[in-house]
């Protein structure tokens, strides 16, 4: 198997991943009974899920971790609405206690109440969900893996039921035992039980206000830092100049092209035909894709710097034609390639800025010389490039024609006076022209590249973002319903504080401290979560760390103001209430 691999391989790059089921270490001891094939070949083995799946399961772990926190906040929403509601029906559940139902009949009463919920919001849910996916199933980028498949099915259905259920059982069950712990001889006094049943149940009531509003600061955290890191890829420096520029990706069958010579020369000929087009500026090859998330790697040796020449490694692009002259590209100091340069192809080399600063530092580049199969002198200089995608940033690498590296594959990039688009048939035509069987794999223009290589990344930002209003709306909800709540039960007392002389702003002072007290306390606790939870989250973030303050303070700020506004609506209702009439209510 292993020679079989290196076979078809032997001219592929420096790395290559494989993703084979049922490689075995014996297997891999057969590469080195090729050492001619894979003196430039660094071997990585990966297993087939981390293959497809590695880039985007992070991402999805998190996004499954999102939906866990929307559905906690919900079902602390309701488990706090039941219980208020149990604590409204305390006489009856005294009353069906004093007539002989034992607590654990109340229990199962309650708790079947709760699944019967659960399972119609799941069922609401399940709907909401399917028709979701037809909505936005077209905004799931093609580079999610298997995301065509996504859809509700048989198994999708019975996950939900489970959770439904599940969710019922667990969260209706704590205002099920609190409901029936009663003291029957309070309950049943005239007007005692709702008292004393309401001032067991704030505690409660206030727990469950602080846990929800602890989980939506972790989860608009983690949505605000993608947000932030959104923002700040969108201005990050490309490198390379998209506008009016066309790229065309081309693999030669090797059946047909079978000797290094040909490949090369390919590339050769067709930067110079399509130069020739009118409306082209510049035209040039690459064996490296624009933002394809893979570069290849070669291994080298620096020369004269040490006694013991040490191996490194950086990313190798074998380019042609006006490469840098079409990508947009700046040669900051030495010269680039020349045609007649091509004479002694594989003794010359230009570098990127990170590759002087790693192994050059402090050095002028220009004249150095690095060695692989034989000596190479660097000649040029120019930017950082972001080639593997738009969130990675440059990374150290060097440029050298296709004879230093020959693979049959390679990208097209040609620079228009005009639209891009308006030559493209022109540009399929020389390729014709040289070779008429040969397919175009992609073609596109830059901004499309550009857009596409962001695409993932925006629908993640949509997704989570989705995941934070929806909590946010929840969590408003949920405050407001308390403090209704709170301001229902204390109708009386306010009646009695105004009919005294209290003024409004008072009674508005005193109804909203309390809701913003157990506000401030679940703002801290989320805090502390978030700081913990979000750094998971690192790999994912661009130019913002886990920690970012800024977000943390906007976060913070956004759920403090929902939470006013949710208990100043209503206090200021509770002012309007006639002082005789809320007395009269008692």
């Amino acid at each position: 198997m292993a020679k079989e691999l290196i076979d078809q391989w032997e001219h592929g790059g420096e790395k290559l991943a494989l993703a084979i089921r049922g490689l075995t270490s014996e297997d891999l001891t057969c590469f080195e009974e090729y050492p001619e094939t894979d003196s430039h070949i660094i071997f990585s083995f990966i297993t087939v899920d981390d293959y497809v799946f590695g880039t985007t399961r992070p991402v999805f772990l998190i996004l499954l971790a999102a939906v866990g926190f929307v559905l906690l906040i919900a079902c602390v929403n309701v488990s706090g609405l039941l219980l208020a509601r149990a604590t409204e029906r305390t006489k009856e559940i005294g009353l069906r206690a004093a007539l002989g139902a034992s607590r654990a009949r109340l229990i199962r009463q309650l708790i079947t109440e709760s699944l019967v919920l659960s399972v119609i919001g799941g069922a609401a849910g399940i709907l909401l969900a399917a028709w979701s996916v037809r909505v936005f199933g077209s905004l799931i980028p093609e580079t999610i893996p298997r995301g065509d498949e996504i859809k509700i099915d048989a198994e999708v259905f019975v996950y939900a039921l489970v959770i439904s259920v599940v969710a019922g059982l667990i969260f209706g069950l704590a205002p099920a035992l609190f409901a029936t712990r009663l003291d029957l001889n309070e309950v049943m006094k005239d007007g005692a039980g709702g008292k004393i049943a309401g001032l067991r149940s704030r505690r409660v009531r206030g727990f469950f206000l602080i846990l929800e509003i602890g989980l939506t600061l972790v989860l608009l955290s983690g949505a605000g830092l993608l947000v932030n890191s959104s923002l700040r890829l969108n201005h990050a420096p490309l490198g390379f100049n998209p506008e009016n520029a066309l790229s065309m990706f081309i693999t030669l069958p090797p059946q047909k092209y079978r000797e290094e010579r040909q490949w090369a020369t390919f590339r050769r000929e067709l930067a110079d035909r399509i130069s020739s087009i009118p409306g082209v500026t510049h035209a040039g090859t690459s064996n490296s894709i624009l933002l394809h998330g893979a570069d290849p790697r070669m291994p080298f040796k620096l020369t004269g710097l040490t006694d013991v020449d040490q191996d490194y490694s950086a990313v190798i692009r074998t380019i042609d034609g006006d490469l840098f002259e079409a990508m947009g590209m700046t040669v900051l100091r030495g010269r680039r390639f020349t045609s007649g340069d091509s004479i002694n192809a594989t003794n010359v080399a230009i570098v990127n800025e990170s590759f002087a600063r790693k192994f050059f530092p402090g050095k002028d580049p220009i004249g150095q010389r690095i060695y692989i199969d034989n000596e190479i002198q660097v000649i040029g200089l120019v930017n950082d490039v972001r080639n593997k995608s738009l969130a990675q940033p440059p990374e150290p690498a060097f440029y050298v024609f296709p004879e230093v590296l020959p693979y049959f594959s390679f990208c097209l990039v040609v620079r228009t006076s005009s639209n891009p688009l308006q030559i493209a048939a022109a540009v399929k035509d020389q390729l014709r022209l040289m070779d008429k069987d040969e397919p175009i794999e992609f073609i596109g223009t830059m901004p499309q590249i550009v857009a596409e290589s962001g695409a993932e990344t925006r629908f993640y930002l949509l997704m989570l973002s989705a995941f934070g209003l929806l909590a946010l709306i929840l969590t408003a909800i949920g405050i407001y319903g308390m403090m209704s709540y709170v301001v229902a039960q204390r109708t009386h007392e306010v009646g009695i504080r105004m009919a005294l002389g209290a003024r409004r702003i008072d009674v508005i002072k005193l109804i909203v401290s309390h809701g913003l007290f157990l506000t401030a306390i679940g703002i801290i606790a989320g805090v502390v979560a978030s700081l913990w939870l979000t750094k998971f989250m690192a790999g994912l973030l661009y130019g913002v760390t886990p920690t970012d303050p800024g977000t943390l303070i906007s976060v913070v700020a956004a759920l403090s103001i929902i939470a006013f506004a949710a208990c100043y609506l209503p206090a200021r209702r509770a002012t309007k209430v006639d002082p005789m009439t809320a007395l009269r209510s008692e």
